[in-house]
């Protein structure tokens, strides 16, 4: 089955960012940063889901990659 678009597509140009689980933020941060030489640009920690504002203590790292796009992690 082929879908027609209603209207052009517009073409898909970058990613901002794409996020994986990790078991331990530091690990990971040495791994990304010191060993592959992406800088760590962003992170984000809170107790609580921005979304539905359940308690659930996160830490989300974010290293960009030459192109501008981030790889990220979650360590619940």
């Amino acid at each position: 089955m082929k879908l027609e678009p209603s209207e052009p597509l517009v073409p898909i140009r970058s990613l901002h960012h794409f996020a994986w689980r990790c078991r331990d933020c530091e690990e990971t941060r040495q791994f990304y940063e010191d060993l592959l030489g992406l800088p760590l640009v962003h992170v984000i920690k809170s107790d609580y889901v921005p979304s539905t504002g359940e308690y659930c203590p996160y830490v989300h790292i974010f290293f960009q990659m030459k192109d501008g796009s981030n790889i990220a992690f979650f360590d619940l």
